[in-house]
């Protein structure tokens, strides 16, 4: 039997614009419903932002992260 993941206790999310290279810590959650307060580097041009997340477990990251997601925001 392989190694058993223990129970998350929250997510550790990052970000970074569609193209950049350097991932950004965006929060620590410990609830369901992210929110995201960064923000638009212009206010009146959309920004495409890419999400990942790894679960957290006694305050260390845990398994695999997540897919990338990609959304679009403001404009």
């Amino acid at each position: 039997m392989g190694d058993l993941i223990p129970p998350t206790e929250g997510v550790v999310a990052y970000w970074r614009k569609h193209g950049e290279t350097v991932w950004k810590s965006a929060s620590r959650d410990t609830s369901s419903r992210y929110d995201g307060y960064t923000a638009l580097a212009l206010a009146s041009t959309p920004e495409v932002r890419e999400y990942y997340a790894y679960g957290v477990h006694n305050d260390e990251q845990i398994d695999q992260p997540s897919d990338i997601v990609t959304v679009t925001f403001g404009g």
